[in-house]
């Protein structure tokens, strides 16, 4: 009788829920520069952004994909600009830049198959 053992609790806070909560409050600051909202609806405007982009997230694969691709690049790049200053050779931000991405792809498709 074979079992499978589980060590990732599914209630955590993974990569994906940390990049929902950056979206939904990039998207809550862009709503109050733009509209001059004041400090209560914008965070209501944060909490609602997060179910709207949890929803597509979740119920849309398209939608899962290409935001697993953006934020991966944002990773990437996130780690391009860290290594721009350890580093002088620009070879080596390169590839900082595809192995941070291709990591970042690689944890989204491990979240989609664990899931799942």
């Amino acid at each position: 009788m074979a079992s499978k053992l589980e060590i990732r609790p599914k209630g955590r806070l993974t990569l994906v829920g940390i990049e929902i909560l950056i979206l939904s409050i990039i998207a809550a600051m862009w709503f109050k520069g733009k509209y001059s909202w004041d400090t209560y609806s914008t965070l209501i405007s944060g909490v609602v952004a997060a179910i709207v982009i949890g929803g597509l997230f979740f119920g849309l694969r398209i939608f899962r994909y290409i935001f697993s691709i953006i934020f991966s690049l944002f990773w990437g790049f996130l780690a391009f600009l860290l290594a721009e200053g350890m580093t002088g050779s620009m070879a080596a931000r390169w590839v900082t830049l595809g192995l941070v991405t291709l990591f970042a792809i690689l944890i989204h498709k491990d979240y989609f198959d664990f899931e799942s």
